[in-house]
C-alpha cells in the first residue's frame, strides 16, 4: 500500500496529490486497453472539483506510458468524454454517477473515484484513505463491461474485488 498526507478537493481524505497521481499512472500501466485505442494518446479526464489533483498534474502531460503520450483534460459535461481513457470523478459529482458511469463504460473508459463505495456503486476503481495508505476496491464486472482488463498484479493489491 502507498502512504499519503494532506487532503484536498478531488482526493480521498488525507490523500497526497503525488500519491494519487502515481496510483492513476500505475493503474493505467497495468490495464489492458481495447486494441483500437493503443496508438492514441492516453488521456486522463477529470470531472468535478479536482483543483488539488490538477495542480499536481501540471508537469505530467506529455510524458509517455507504454509508448502512448499522456494527456490531461478537464470536463464539465459527460458529452466531453470522447477521447478519454481514464475518468477521475470527484466527490462533488456523486449525485450524477447514475448518468456518468454507463456513458463512460460504453466508451471503454476506466472510471476512478474517491466517492465512498464507488466500486459498489458501479465504478471500476474506488480509492480511499486509511492509516496513511491509498487503498482501493476494484469492480471487475464493471471493467469487463467497459472492455478493460486490469492486471492480476493490481488485483492482488486491492482491498476488495467485486464482480468476479
Amino acid at each position: 500500500m502507498l502512504a499519503w498526507g494532506a487532503p484536498g478537493p478531488g482526493l480521498a481524505a488525507g490523500a497526497d496529490p503525488a500519491m494519487t497521481i502515481g496510483f492513476l499512472y500505475n493503474i493505467a500501466r497495468f490495464t489492458d486497453w481495447p486494441a483500437g485505442s493503443r496508438e492514441s494518446p492516453l488521456t486522463l479526464c477529470m470531472m468535478g472539483d479536482t483543483e488539488t489533483l490538477s495542480q499536481g498534474l501540471t508537469g505530467f502531460e506529455g510524458r509517455t506510458l507504454s509508448g502512448r503520450e499522456w494527456k490531461v483534460r478537464h470536463m464539465s459535461r459527460l458529452g466531453e468524454l470522447h477521447g478519454c481513457n481514464i475518468l477521475f470523478i470527484a466527490k462533488s459529482e456523486e449525485r450524477y454517477l447514475a448518468g456518468i458511469l454507463p456513458g463512460a463504460h460504453a466508451r471503454n473508459v476506466l472510471t476512478v473515484s474517491d466517492i465512498d463505495a464507488f466500486a459498489e456503486l458501479g465504478g471500476i476503481v474506488g480509492l480511499s484513505g486509511n492509516d496513511d495508505k491509498i487503498e482501493f476496491d476494484i469492480n471487475t464486472a464493471a471493467a469487463r463491461h467497459a472492455g478493460l482488463r486490469i492486471s492480476s498484479q493490481v488485483l492482488k493489491l486491492a482491498r476488495s474485488i467485486l464482480g468476479r
